[in-house]
């Protein structure tokens, strides 16, 4: 289960690692009972304490006897553009790293929208669609946050680029994150100034070889006399850290914009300096100097 709010203070933090970095500062050990947590950080519910146990051990077993992989891949194939269980995978976790913005507490509609609009089906499977896409995004949510979480790329065997093509996870894992982009009003310049480093695995796998962003990073490699095919199954690795690293830089972006928003709401205005031979600002439609300057 994800942890998506405590308290003003950590406004915003659906992550375990901001949860978890904090025990570990305290404890310098992952083996967090609930009775621990709550000596030390009383004002946490109990609720989200018990979601953050259970979110750093999801089994991918659990993860699919929770889903209905059937009905998913019907919905795939009705899908007018999604062409793979990856494509849908990667939708859910770009979705679920967008970060929640005021008055919600999931994206679970958005991720909800932007599959049904592209669905061909009848009312009946428009309900059980519905429902099952409902669950699926929860769970995925919830395994994006834990320990074990691998990014489905044509296996859950999360191994190597031979065995894993990572370009169709990737490709429509980006297309639900730059919405964000649209919600904080960002040139793609800003874009991806803000969100370059952790964009990286996601991006360099995305891209086809020839791309020029590639074609130019693959030049810069090896002018460095180092290896291509070296350098990208290290990326490929971080590919699972990811979502999470986007998904805090996501909240973190969010919140700077917040206080830079109270911030400018509390500066004062300061009143525009008048002319002497400028209209005077009570109307009377004599020079300020004449009027009220002397006041």
């Amino acid at each position: 289960m994800t942890v998506d709010t405590y308290e003003e203070d950590v406004k915003g933090i659906k992550k375990r690692e901001k949860l978890l970095s904090k025990f570990q500062e305290r404890f310098q050990s992952k083996g967090f009972s609930k009775k621990t947590i709550k000596k030390h950080f009383k004002e946490i519910p109990d609720e989200l304490i018990d979601r953050y146990l259970e979110s750093i051990n999801y089994p991918l077993e659990d993860y699919l006897n929770d889903i209905d992989v059937d009905i998913l891949m019907k919905i795939v194939k009705q899908h007018k553009e999604l062409q793979s269980f990856d494509a849908l995978h990667g939708v859910a976790c770009g979705f679920a790293a967008l970060p929640l913005f005021p008055g919600s507490d999931s994206n679970r509609g958005l991720f909800l929208g932007f599959m049904m609009k592209e669905v061909m089906c009848s009312l009946e499977e428009r309900d059980k669609f519905d429902e099952a896409l409902h669950v699926f995004y929860d769970c995925t949510e919830d395994f994006m946050f834990a320990e074990n979480f691998v990014p489905y790329c044509g296996s859950w065997e999360f191994k190597d680029l031979e065995t894993n093509n990572p370009k169709e996870w990737c490709s429509w894992f980006m297309s639900a994150f730059m919405l964000i982009k649209e919600a904080f009003c960002m040139t793609e310049e800003e874009f991806f100034k803000a969100f370059h480093l952790e964009l990286v695995p996601v991006l360099t796998l995305g891209f086809d070889e020839d791309d020029p962003q590639i074609v130019s990073l693959k030049k810069g490699i090896a002018e460095k006399g180092e290896s291509w095919e070296t350098v990208r199954n290290e990326i490929f690795k971080s590919l699972p850290d990811a979502p999470l690293c986007l998904s805090e830089k996501a909240e973190d972006y969010l919140d700077k914009l917040e206080r830079e928003m109270e911030s400018s709401q509390r500066s004062p205005v300061k009143p525009e300096k008048v002319g002497r031979n400028d209209p005077c600002p009570c109307g009377s439609g004599k020079k300020y100097k004449k009027c009220c300057e002397s006041k």
